[in-house]
């Protein structure tokens, strides 16, 4: 494994390994900066396995909770 990306990858893949042994379905979100200057980028990868719909659902009720504590913190700071 030389490329940075199938190092990742393989990481991701660990860690998912490790996971299903405790959990019916895992999603993996995981975001690394490359590069500097003109072409810095971030880089986003993810793995999942298990029910599809059951890491969708829960990927979404998180967006949600996290969208909504952000409104929250406006309010509170009258923004």
């Amino acid at each position: 494994m030389g490329e940075p990306a199938d190092q990742d990858k393989a990481a991701l893949d660990r860690v998912l390994a490790q996971l299903t042994e405790q959990f019916d379905s895992v999603q993996i979100i995981a975001t690394r900066h490359r590069g500097a200057g003109v072409g810095e980028q971030t880089w986003l990868m993810h793995r999942g396995t298990g029910n599809w719909y059951a890491r969708y659902g829960a990927v979404r009720e998180w967006l949600a909770r996290e969208d909504e504590g952000a409104r929250d913190a406006m309010r509170d700071r009258g923004e």
